[in-house]
């Protein structure tokens, strides 16, 4: 079930670029564009002002990409469902422009310094890319978890945590370090966990693979702050009102939850 809903997302891919006709399959891992005639840079080292994130447009101004840098990105490109898309840390620094396959389709290509990639067809159509390979040197770090998009259970290697070992837990009140809704913004949320609450959650939560997370709607309304575990690791959490949840661990890396039988009054219904 769960790889239905993650396929529902995708667009199938056949003899030409995209195509929208047949049942929908999951993608391979490493989608292959078909060969690319020509790339048009219109676009390089920009800021984007919509992004929220710490880079300045002069830091921006780094992130320059030549013509082979954007066709070896998508030709090892990882194809990602559009709404793990959409969740992936976003970046203000960009590239964007034009292109033209082989068979003749054209559009507009836009690749982030935070490796995330989209295509849009001159008809509309798009697809949505995470380039773990891409090989230009002024890409951000990767981070191998996102490109597994396709898989229904925590990664072989992941990490796992006894989220029961919680030595202190704390819910931040004052500001927000997560990516906020307009609805939050405009103080139009009235989703709030006190400290129980959260332990709770954490207490009761499941881990869940990337893949499964993303296929979830994101919810405009989320709860965070940061706590610790009793064998001294650190880390800062954002809990979504549709329980999904998100814990960045140092060490330990991001991992991804949900807690369906959360017992907090504002969650959504299970």
């Amino acid at each position: 079930m769960v790889k239905g809903m993650i396929a529902s997302l995708l667009v199938c891919a056949c003899g030409v670029l995209w195509c929208d006709q047949g049942t929908l399959r999951e993608l391979p891992r490493t989608y292959r564009v078909q060969a690319i005639r020509s790339v048009t840079i219109r676009e390089n080292g920009a800021w984007n002002r919509d992004i929220s994130s710490h880079q300045t447009p002069q830091a921006c101004g780094a992130f320059v990409l030549k013509e082979e840098d954007v066709r070896d990105y998508f030709r090892s490109a990882a194809r990602i469902p559009p709404s793990l898309h959409g969740y992936l840390p976003s970046s203000s620094c960009y590239a964007a422009g034009d292109i033209v396959f082989a068979s003749g389709a054209s559009g507009t290509w836009y690749i982030d310094s935070w490796r995330r990639g989209e295509l849009t067809l001159g008809d509309g159509r798009k697809a949505y890319f995470y380039g773990l390979k891409a090989r230009a040197r002024v890409f951000a770090k990767a981070d191998p978890d996102y490109a597994r998009p396709l898989e229904s259970a925590p990664s072989k290697g992941s990490t796992k945590i006894d989220l029961t070992a919680i030595a202190s837990i704390l819910v931040r009140r004052d500001s927000f370090q997560w990516a906020v809704s307009e609805d939050q913004k405009n103080g139009l949320c009235r989703f709030e966990l006190d400290e129980r609450e959260a332990r709770d959650y954490f207490l009761r939560a499941q881990q869940v693979s990337l893949a499964i997370y993303g296929a979830m709607s994101p919810s405009p309304c989320h709860a965070e702050g940061t706590l610790a575990l009793s064998d001294g690791r650190v880390g800062t959490w954002m809990v979504e009102r549709n329980r999904r949840g998100v814990l960045d661990l140092k060490p330990g890396g991001r991992i991804y939850l949900f807690a369906k039988d959360a017992q907090a009054p504002g969650f959504d219904p299970p």
